[in-house]
């Protein structure tokens, strides 16, 4: 599977390796999570990585969820396959 920007979000290991601009997920702290950002689209105007791509920010209720997951230390199983 081709992953753009080298990142693989597909198992925890692929998330906790990051992508061609480093870590995107810092487990216990989801102000430095790069995750958080691209959820909040805080990135440059011009960033192409805004996340979900090409459609509306998502709630602070959902991104609530997932800060919540992150501080709780980002915890998944490794064998997570898209549906």
């Amino acid at each position: 599977m081709n992953h753009r920007g080298g990142l693989n979000m597909d198992s925890r290991a692929g998330m906790m390796r990051g992508g061609h601009d480093g870590v995107i997920l810092v487990p216990g702290d989801p102000g430095r999570s790069t995750l958080v950002k691209l959820m909040r689209h805080e990135g440059p105007a011009n960033d192409p990585r805004p996340m979900p791509p090409n459609k509306p920010r998502m709630s602070d209720a959902d991104i609530a969820i997932v800060e919540r997951w992150i501080k709780a230390g980002a915890v998944m199983p490794e064998d997570v396959r898209k549906p």
